[in-house]
């Protein structure tokens, strides 16, 4: 889980011990960020990849595309 605009602290809506006893309950890691400050935000991204690879997370639009078998029919002068 991440916590984004952690610049803006004054601002904070959940308390940090809140959002980590949160994510401890859901069994979740938990960074903070600020994408104005780029603070944390290459670590919050090589986190989440870290975990989706090694709880082999499935991504994307799952495809109902079958692959065809080639003709061995040649016709044709090629």
């Amino acid at each position: 889980m991440i916590g984004n605009k952690a610049d803006l602290a004054a601002n904070r809506q959940v308390t940090l011990a809140e959002a980590e006893a949160f994510a401890e309950h859901q069994q979740l890691s938990y960074l903070e960020a600020s994408a104005k400050g780029g603070d944390n935000v290459k670590e919050a991204f090589v986190r989440t990849a870290a975990q989706i690879l090694n709880r082999g997370i499935k991504v994307g639009p799952k495809s109902d595309v079958k692959p065809v078998a080639k003709s061995s029919d040649k016709k044709g002068c090629c």
